[in-house]
């Protein structure tokens, strides 16, 4: 945009110039054209000033020096789901895969991750499904998976579960995996537990 300004600016300078020479009257001084505050930082060829390609410079170095937000890392977990719990209602459901930073069965906690398997059937022992999941690199996670049986969960932040419905534990809590480092982690998840109210 400044380039086309001061370009018309020196074409409606000419033809001033041009209309007065052909009515005889004396032409403008240079200082007399920019004496009303317009400064033609413009060489006869078109060419920006070295004060104007200097700004210019200054300019690309303060973009280039403003702070650009990190990337965050992540990492992918990744594993099969198995069920050695008969399950009390079909077995057949969602399985709701969620990723906290502490145990969510010691109260509310916010889920760094999730991802939720449609349409699983676990009503033959043998079966499983396999997951995959990205989360941001932590410390220490831990990694429920949920097979709502009842077909009553809804898609909450984790979703919690209750009568018959079944999930993963290694003693109290579900199983947790250290991803303090970008990368891929395997965690099998076993659906060990039958919720009893």
């Amino acid at each position: 945009m400044m380039l086309k300004r001061r370009i018309h600016v020196s074409l409606f300078s000419a033809l001033i110039t041009a209309g007065l020479l052909s009515a005889g009257c004396d032409t403008p001084t240079d200082s007399e054209l920019t004496a009303e505050g317009e400064n033609l930082d413009m060489t006869a060829t078109g060419e920006a000033t070295d004060n104007e390609l200097e700004t210019e410079a200054t300019t690309v170095e303060n973009l280039l020096e403003q702070d650009v937000p990190e990337e965050i890392e992540t990492a992918i977990i990744r594993g099969t789901i198995t069920a050695s719990t008969e399950p009390s209602n079909g077995g057949i459901g969602d399985v709701y895969i969620a990723v906290t930073e502490t145990s969510p069965l010691m109260g509310p906690v916010e889920q760094l991750a999730g991802v939720i398997v449609e349409g699983v059937d676990f009503s033959e022992e043998t079966a499983q499904v396999d997951y995959e999941i990205t989360v941001p690199v932590a410390k220490t996670v831990f990694v429920t998976a949920l097979l709502d049986d009842n077909g009553n969960a809804t898609a909450s932040d984790p979703p919690g579960p209750d009568l018959g419905d079944l999930i993963s534990l290694i003693g109290l809590d579900p199983p947790s995996l250290d991803i303090s480092e970008p990368g891929d982690y395997v965690l099998d998840l076993d659906l060990n537990f039958a919720f009893p109210f």
